[in-house]
Parts: C-alpha cells; sequence; structure tokens
C-alpha cells in the first residue's frame, strides 16, 4: 500500500512538474554540474538544458558549478549570463567575522539577561577581543594557507568554529583541514555541536 502512495504522489507530482516546465514557470536548479564525475554526463546534462532553453518556453535556470569542473561542458547558449563569485576581501573577511560574533554573542546570553563570555585556553575573551584575535590568526604572514582558505565564506565559517572552540588555528593546511572534519563529525553526532576538545 505504501508503495502504491510513493507511486500516485510521484506521478503527481512528476505532472506538476511538467505543467510548470510546459508553461514556463519553472526556475529548474542545477547544484554542483561538477560533482557528476563523468564528463559525458556532464555534457549530457548541458544538452538538455540547451535543448530546453532553446523551446523558448520562458523556463529560467540556475547552473552551479566549480570553473575547473564546468571549463570541459559549459553552456553554450546565447542567452546564458555567466557569473563568477569572487573570493572574499579583506574588508568582506572583516565584516563577515564581525557579523558572525555578534550573533554568536546574541546566542551566548542567557536567560537572565546576563552575557557569559566565552573561555579559550588560558584566555577569556569578550566578543571584539575574540574578533581581533582571530583576524591576527586569519591575516597571519605566516601561516598564508588560512588567509587564502578564508576568502571562501564556508571555509571562513569553518575557520572561525575552530577557532571559537580552540582559541586558534593550525599552521598546516592539512591539520586546519584535519580539525574541520572532526567538527562535522562533531556536529553529525551530537546534532549542537560542543566539540572544546578537537585534539
Amino acid at each position: 500500500e505504501s508503495g502504491n502512495l510513493r507511486q500516485l504522489f510521484g506521478q503527481r507530482l512528476h505532472e506538476m512538474m511538467r505543467g510548470y516546465i510546459s508553461r514556463g514557470d519553472a526556475t529548474i536548479i542545477l547544484d554542483g554540474l561538477d560533482e557528476l564525475l563523468s564528463l559525458s554526463e556532464r555534457r549530457q546534462v548541458v544538452q538538455c538544458v540547451e535543448n530546453v532553453m532553446r523551446l523558448g518556453t520562458g523556463n529560467r535556470f540556475v547552473i552551479t558549478s566549480r570553473i575547473a569542473g564546468y571549463r570541459e561542458a559549459p553552456v553554450s547558449n546565447r542567452h546564458a549570463v555567466h557569473s563568477v563569485v569572487q573570493p572574499m576581501s579583506r574588508c568582506a573577511i572583516d565584516k563577515f567575522v564581525d557579523c558572525w560574533m555578534d550573533a554568536v554573542d546574541r546566542e551566548e546570553e542567557s536567560e537572565d539577561g546576563h552575557r557569559h563570555r566565552r573561555r579559550t585556553p588560558n584566555v577569556e575573551l569578550d566578543r571584539r577581543s575574540y574578533a581581533l584575535a582571530l583576524k591576527k590568526a586569519i591575516y597571519n604572514r605566516q601561516n598564508l594557507t588560512v588567509f587564502m582558505l578564508a576568502s571562501n565564506p564556508l571555509l571562513l565559517t569553518l575557520i572561525m568554529n575552530i577557532f571559537w572552540r580552540s582559541g586558534k588555528l593550525p599552521e598546516h593546511r592539512a591539520r586546519l583541514y584535519e580539525d574541520i572534519i572532526r567538527f562535522f563529525i562533531c556536529t553529525w553526532r551530537q546534532g549542537v555541536p560542543d566539540c572544546t576538545g578537537l585534539d
């Protein structure tokens, strides 16, 4: 019976989607085209997209891909608009860190209205001191790898979480990635991460 329900729901969803597409009312999002490992598969998907675009139905497509995987199988339709997400500038990183810290600081406020400072190893930091210490770690000339990684919003968020829990950043890229993986594992296991002991 449950199989019949799934089949019925799947059929209705299929019909609904076909209706939106045939009327030109659909926005079709293909996220991570480069994650198709086979070049022939990527080209096949791009060909399908271009075929639909040529019909002029009015449907819109949003396709995301890393640059390396996109070069081999780009959308060549003349109506396609290509955009590249630029790395975050130092100014953008500073703003991101400040806004993130403001959000964390609000969450740290207890129900009685008192703020509890986050303890890092050996040092108790308030919001501003924490943000300054994190920026100093990111811009450390001895560790340019961290600055390069921090120009990516997702990686910057992970870097901030690592620093938030340990009060420092690893000196080597491999160790930073290792800490990020541990953070993910902790998040998946506990739901809400409290991985103070990443070591």
